[in-house]
């Protein structure tokens, strides 16, 4: 797993667009160049309790795209 964390979208886009960053770490060069993101449904410090949740997510995708698209 790579993690990274930024101040914002426009940060993340900028420094891993550059062709020098990807060719400088090979994982970075089999990226593909779309956006990513992710959910995050469990946390657990060092040594304690996992805490979960639920998704965000719409359980109808379609549902999500036709009330995006209004």
């Amino acid at each position: 797993m790579l993690w990274t964390e930024w101040d914002d979208v426009g940060s993340y886009r900028r420094s891993l667009s550059n062709f020098q960053v990807k060719m400088a770490t090979p994982l970075l060069s089999r990226a593909l160049p779309e956006a990513s993101g992710f959910e995050v449904l469990a946390e657990c410090a060092p040594g304690g309790t996992p805490y979960r949740t639920d998704s965000d997510r719409e359980a109808d995708p379609e549902a999500a795209r036709r009330e995006a698209a209004r």
